[in-house]
């Protein structure tokens, strides 16, 4: 049993001029969208490529962070998986994939961890994870679930501040209660937690839970824009 928690950073599209003094000394997986990078000052990618030379580990938020088809009324965050049009095939996604490993390798080394933005992907994607030689792939948890291995990848449950797997967005950073979630806590990589199965029934009562959340965010977001009960 890990002696920590696992902690993933998300950097955001609009995020830059970034600071972590308040991560300095602590192992975490730093995730980037590849689409972000030329957004990102000199300043940011020093500062990303220091935290990965001091033990940190690079995560990939998908290439372009933005689903292909066109979203007027529903929010647009997701790209291996769409709820509302055919998910892509597996070369698309693997192309994707690619080309996003590609862009953040160029700039700051090996990416280690992959993450579906939105935490929405299926089989395809893992697929083509394993062929990438991703070692890790995020996950949401709404079940509990234990990190698991699927052929070679290791699935990586992660909730917002809560649990052994834990992930925080840079915009949140300087809140109250995030600055002292990281004050409380030690963080460990990812290498240092103990995998085990999970029931069939319940990864995929943990899918459609994830689903269910898409739907009911879009749902009260369109309800509020068009004033609707």
């Amino acid at each position: 049993m890990a002696m920590g928690k696992v902690l993933t950073l998300y950097i955001n599209l609009q995020d830059k001029d970034l600071d972590f003094s308040l991560l300095k000394g602590k192992k975490f997986i730093l995730a980037v969208c590849p689409s972000s990078v030329n957004n990102l000052t000199d300043k940011d990618i020093e500062n990303i490529n220091n935290f990965l030379e001091k033990g940190c580990i690079l995560g990939q938020r998908g290439d372009s962070g933005i689903c292909k088809y066109p979203h007027t009324i529903t929010e647009p965050w997701h790209e291996n998986v769409c709820l509302y049009n055919p998910s892509l095939d597996f070369d698309e996604q693997y192309d994707l994939m690619l080309n996003g490993k590609q862009v953040l390798e160029e700039v700051f080394g090996k990416v280690d961890v992959y993450c579906p933005i939105n935490h929405l992907y299926d089989v395809n994607t893992v697929k083509a994870a394993q062929i990438l030689k991703y070692r890790y792939m995020m996950d949401l948890n709404l079940q509990e679930l234990s990190p698991y291995e699927n052929n070679g990848l290791i699935i990586l449950p992660e909730s917002k501040e809560k649990g052994d797997i834990v992930y925080i967005h840079y915009s949140d950073l300087q809140k109250k209660e995030v600055k002292e979630f990281i004050k409380n806590n030690e963080f460990v990589l990812p290498n240092e937690l103990q995998t085990a199965s999970n029931p069939e029934n319940i990864l995929l009562v943990n899918e459609i839970q994830k689903k269910i959340r898409k739907y009911e965010k879009d749902l009260k977001k369109l309800k509020e824009k068009y004033n609707l009960e």
